[in-house]
């Protein structure tokens, strides 16, 4: 079973076997794969190749996932490489390939990345058996880019048997399903290339409720590039003697390299860059530190976490509600995001020692663990809105004081349980009297329904049935055990 993860700059693929799981390697020994493609006349390149090359002529197609949802797409293109068009109300790369031009699409490109990903999971498995498959998607992403997104995926050879948003997959990289585990509230916090997304979500009673989710496109770890881009054409300046932002050549290699590093500072306090010939035969070599980097960044780094504020505002929700935080997206690696938090949540666990770029494919794997079962069944049908609980349930026999529990709040509708209950008889009554109460946050039951036992019951053991439908109409019935 494979978990596959693909976004805008980077994909990744994990494979879960005998119950453990593995993240893949590509051909050149990543385990995290560029999400760029390199469209050539009789080829077409994906991966770090794709970029390799000193200048990119307008072939390579980057951030090309954004483009199938489009009601949620801000056009931020970056120099150098292709940009989209649009045609009759569609996306399209236009592409000149030698003597003529051809049009891609996004379905397109993502198509030859999980044809990419195949690749690795058939070398992997050594072409043994079908490639099935958990796939991850944006929550944010329509019905209509989800069956896009899905369809490139099985074309590409891949059977998939399940479709789950990327913060699930996140939450499902570290938290075991237990039915009988206690809620836990999560934030799952996930940082592209050209976009950010917050989840806020719970854990209860085996079930995943993702409560919001926010996503913000335009703002990403492209905006921290710019910074190190920016300081390093000014260093260039300054000690060279001559403006590298007016010649294109210089300007890619530049941003290149200011890419390459930001990667190395997230994990290094200092890397030292270097063009060889980078201008009239003239060398460039220049050692950055990560707290030199940290102070530039720091207005990015408002920007990326105000949208996280602003959700828990939302939710009116406080930082101390927050069981853990998911770290999701490389730009995540950076230690000076990772320290923000820690200080803003400090009562939290702060979940990141699964590689922030690799946990989403991972949390895909392990849903492999959970048995897909039932007929296939088309697109369409599976984006359905589900109904939970707004309040837990709680019984007692009339002639007791104690409460026990029987339904915890958000418990997705519809719901059916049998619980076996001790019966007790009140000496002036005929019969025993079973109550069934909400219980509300102000800690105050209420009696929603009494269900009463025949005498001829008698004490002892029976069993409790109780179902609720799902629009909430409640129905319940004693039975012998």
């Amino acid at each position: 079973m494979f978990g596959l993860y693909v976004g805008n700059t980077s994909a990744c693929i994990a494979m879960l076997k005998d119950g453990e799981v593995q993240v893949l390697v590509n051909d050149v020994g990543e385990r995290v794969t560029s999400a760029s493609v390199e469209i050539l006349d009789n080829e077409r390149v994906v991966g770090v190749a794709a970029k390799a090359g000193p200048n990119n002529s307008g072939n390579v197609i980057i951030h090309s996932k954004m483009y199938l949802s489009h009601d949620r797409v801000i056009a931020n293109g970056i120099e150098g490489y292709c940009p989209i068009v649009v045609e009759e109300g569609r996306y399209n790369y236009v592409i000149d390939v030698g003597t003529k031009k051809i049009n891609v699409t996004p379905d397109e490109v993502v198509e030859e990345i999980f044809r990419y990903l195949y690749k690795i999971a058939n070398s992997t498995a050594h072409g043994n058996g079908d490639a099935n498959a958990i796939l991850t998607v944006p929550y944010y992403f329509s019905q209509n880019a989800k069956e896009k997104f899905c369809d490139a995926a099985m074309s590409s050879g891949f059977n998939v048997l399940q479709v789950i948003t990327d913060p699930a997959a996140a939450v499902m990289a570290y938290e075991p399903m237990n039915v009988e585990s206690l809620p836990k509230k999560f934030l799952v916090y996930r940082v592209g290339g050209s976009s950010m997304e917050c989840s806020v979500g719970i854990v209860i009673g085996g079930m995943l409720q993702i409560l919001k989710s926010q996503y913000e496109p335009g703002i990403g770890g492209d905006a921290l590039t710019a910074v190190i881009f920016d300081y390093l054409a000014q260093d260039v300046k300054m000690r060279m003697q001559f403006n590298p932002l007016e010649n294109f050549r210089c300007r890619m290699k530049l941003y290149k390299l200011a890419e390459h590093s930001k990667h190395i500072l997230s994990t290094n306090s200092s890397t030292t860059c270097c063009l060889e010939t980078f201008y009239n035969g003239m060398d460039y070599s220049h050692t950055v530190t990560r707290s030199r980097i940290e102070s530039l960044i720091s207005p990015v780094l408002t920007q990326l976490t105000k949208p996280v504020l602003e959700m828990m505002e939302v939710l009116n929700m406080k930082a101390d509600d927050f069981d853990k935080v998911i770290l999701c997206g490389g730009t995540l690696k950076i230690p000076k995001l990772q320290k923000y938090f820690r200080d803003t949540f400090p009562a939290a666990e702060i979940m990141n020692s699964i590689s922030p770029d690799e946990v989403i494919a991972v949390g895909a794997a392990k849903q492999g663990n959970c048995p897909v079962e039932g007929p296939i069944v088309p697109h369409s049908l599976l984006h359905k809105e589900i109904s939970r609980l707004g309040t837990s349930l709680f019984y007692k026999i009339k002639s007791s004081g104690t409460y026990d529990s029987l339904v915890n709040k958000d418990a997705v509708l519809p719901v059916t349980i049998s619980k076996t209950i001790l019966l007790e008889q009140d000496e002036n009554e005929l019969s025993s009297v079973v109550e069934i109460h909400t219980f509300d946050d102000k800690s105050s039951y209420d009696l929603v329904k009494e269900v009463v036992v025949p005498k001829a019951f008698g004490v002892g053991n029976a069993v409790l049935e109780l179902s609720i439908d799902g629009d909430g109409a409640l129905d319940c019935k004693i039975c012998k055990c």
